[in-house]
């Protein structure tokens, strides 16, 4: 009995351990894809649940997402020039809400987690400059794009 709790304590440790390595990793990711951009924006949430909603000029932004919930609602977005999101999650939920006509063009280095694209793009027109990157690290987690 005690060496059953004494594994299930060292594979949490391990697994606390590599979500933390993993927010690193990903804050010197995301530091060299934007540089010193002043139009990055930082939304973090820490167990927690957390609704951002940025305005109609969104230019890009990193989310942190630590055993969290996260809804980050861009629907209202007016800007035509591609924009880039980048999405750290350690076990949390993250929905991002796109408007219609836009693409989400996803980088995905997710690890035990689900990346999925609902967005409907049916009203994309290819060669217009609508697009969302998306650039997905996580560890045990979900993240949903999909639009109202």
């Amino acid at each position: 009995m005690k060496l059953k709790k004494a594994f299930v304590g060292g594979c949490t440790l391990f697994a606390i351990g590599y979500g933390i390595s993993k927010l690193i990793r990903f804050a010197e990711e995301s530091e060299k894809r934007t540089g010193t951009d002043s139009h990055t924006k930082y939304y973090s949430a820490s167990f927690q649940s957390n609704e951002y909603k940025p305005g109609r000029t969104f230019k890009g932004g990193d989310i942190r997402a630590v055993c969290s919930s996260v809804t980050f609602d861009i629907n209202n977005l007016l800007t035509t020039e591609p924009i880039s999101l980048n999405i750290n999650a350690v076990m949390s939920a993250v929905n991002v809400i796109i408007p219609k006509g836009y693409k989400a063009v996803i980088s995905n280095i997710a690890r035990l987690s689900a990346v999925e694209d609902m967005s409907d793009t049916a009203d994309y027109e290819a060669g217009e400059e609508k697009v969302i990157n998306i650039y997905v690290s996580g560890f045990m987690s979900a993240l949903f794009i999909h639009n109202v």
